[in-house]
């Protein structure tokens, strides 16, 4: 039985005025403008958009950010670039498919030659700082260009540590206006919240998930209903011999073991809903550190000069294909991702739900756009602000994304995704042949347009991998430190 209290965000927000108590490629520059606005970005890591309020969701996981909502605009269908935290803001902080970056593997990076947004911001006299959980947001990747301050010490960090620097940091005298991104793993696994967050909206069971939850990989050794407690995810040898969590383990080793029939655990329906529980109080957790934040500016009397932009990188599977990690596949519950822009008055957008297609990597143009700088040349991300504003169309593209083996093609109405070795010039044609292949028609198409239907959009998804030329730099190497942590959760 639920027995979550009756109206959790009363107590979220109460929790937020408490700790307030106790808390004090370039084109040439463009004109200077008289007044540039600040920029709040916030991303809330791993966060699924149908487990929001802006997704209708039925527990109220997020009041500060269906706030914000209300006030400002946000989208209905954004879509992440990539699955993966480091792919993912890659590609929002430079516009760029990931896969036009660098290859997507363990040795992932951002070119030197590539600029981000807070390079861009920081050569218009922006103050720029970034605070974030680590792991794979660590500067040593190429994530800190262009911040003036860049803390990426605790590794999987959550918004209890990035909220409290970034709070000191706001504090300071700025002369120049800012850009502070505050980023924290909160909704990542494995799902445990300090108070009484982990049961807030689960509070009657007892079962095998108390067991799976507090360990570091439990979620992902869950596959079709079935926990491998001896399965560890980081069995996984590369080529070269190195130990780590990849695709193959979801899409190869969880299904062998199944086969196999490898010591196993049923998973039961309530125990699995006891788990998705634990992952929306970590969404409430995050929430009420953006509370926190949207609270200082306001205390600190700059919301009417700050943007503020929240976004995800990517959701989470929660098993409704099988697995609940979200790096097996690009279904539709891992790419779609909540994002909401709250302007000061003073830009005259209209509070709006906004249904077009858009993606992650528009963030960065709809930002210098909202500063009135001059545009990135040569990238395939657009400014948002004439769709915002009502004045233009949003941009008229299909929406691509990538992972280490699959990629995938998003159209109303429609998608596909495949392996990329279905990509090879003698595979199958036909997606129902292979069956690592996916398509969906949805069927929410107005009468008068037809489906472009999987063979039309797997030539659009190929020529667009043709496209794509990611730069073959040497990386500038990962200090063990990270190298470790990483290793501790699986992932090397």
């Amino acid at each position: 039985m639920n027995t979550a209290p009756q109206n959790p965000s009363r107590t979220l927000l109460a929790l937020t005025a408490l700790s307030l108590g106790c808390t004090g490629s370039l084109a040439g520059p463009a004109e200077p403008q008289a007044s540039k606005p600040n920029f709040l970005m916030v991303s809330m890591d791993t966060c699924r958009y149908d487990h929001t309020g802006l997704g209708g969701y039925e527990r109220d996981t997020t009041p500060n950010l269906d706030a914000l909502a209300r006030q400002g605009q946000s989208f209905t269908h954004a879509y992440a670039q990539s699955n993966e935290t480091l792919y993912s803001h890659s590609a929002i902080f430079t516009a760029t498919y990931p896969g036009d970056l660098a290859p997507l593997d363990d040795d992932f990076h951002l070119p030197s030659e590539v600029r981000t947004l807070a390079e861009v911001l920081s050569l218009y006299d922006y103050d720029t700082a970034g605070f974030t959980g680590g792991a794979f947001m660590a500067a040593a990747l190429g994530l800190g260009r262009g911040f003036e301050v860049y803390r990426d010490e605790v590794h999987f960090g959550s918004f209890f540590h990035s909220v409290q620097l970034a709070s000191a940091w706001l504090e300071q005298p700025h002369t120049e206006p800012f850009f502070l991104l505050v980023h924290g793993y909160d909704c990542h696994s494995p799902y445990v919240k300090p108070l009484f967050f982990e049961h807030l909206f689960d509070t009657d069971y007892q079962g095998i998930a108390d067991e799976i939850i507090p360990r570091r990989d439990g979620v992902e050794r869950i596959h079709q209903g079935q926990y491998y407690p001896d399965l560890h995810p980081s069995f996984v040898t590369s080529a070269d011999g190195r130990r780590y969590l990849s695709d193959d383990f979801f899409l190869d080793a969880l299904p062998r073991a199944a086969a196999e029939q490898q010591p196993s655990r049923p998973v039961s329906e309530r125990d699995l809903e006891h788990m998705v529980a634990h992952y929306d109080g970590g969404m409430a957790y995050a929430d009420l550190y953006l509370g926190l934040l949207l609270a200082q500016l306001e205390s600190q009397g700059l919301a009417d000069d700050t943007v503020v932009i929240v976004f995800a990188d990517h959701g989470e599977g929660l098993t409704d294909y099988g697995h609940f990690q979200h790096r097996p596949h690009l279904r539709e519950h891992v790419i779609q991702v909540p994002l909401v822009f709250s302007a000061p008055d003073r830009f005259g957008l209209e509070s709006r739900e906004i249904h077009s297609f858009v993606r992650a990597i528009d963030i960065a143009p709809t930002v210098l756009d909202l500063a009135g700088l001059t545009p990135l040349q040569g990238v395939p991300g657009q400014s948002l602000v004439p769709l915002m504003a009502g004045t233009g169309p949003g941009p008229n593209s299909p929406i691509f994304s990538q992972s280490r083996h699959q990629v995938g093609i998003r159209v109303p109405g429609e998608q596909l995704i495949l392996d990329t070795r279905a990509l090879t010039p003698d595979a199958a044609r036909d997606p129902s042949a292979d069956s690592s292949s996916y398509y969906d028609f949805t069927g929410e198409l107005p009468a008068q347009i037809q489906p472009v239907g999987p063979e039309a959009l797997e030539l659009r998804l190929r020529a667009w991998m043709e496209g794509l030329s990611p730069t073959l730099e040497a990386g500038p190497g990962m200090d063990e430190e990270l190298r470790q942590a990483l290793r501790e959760r699986g992932y090397w």
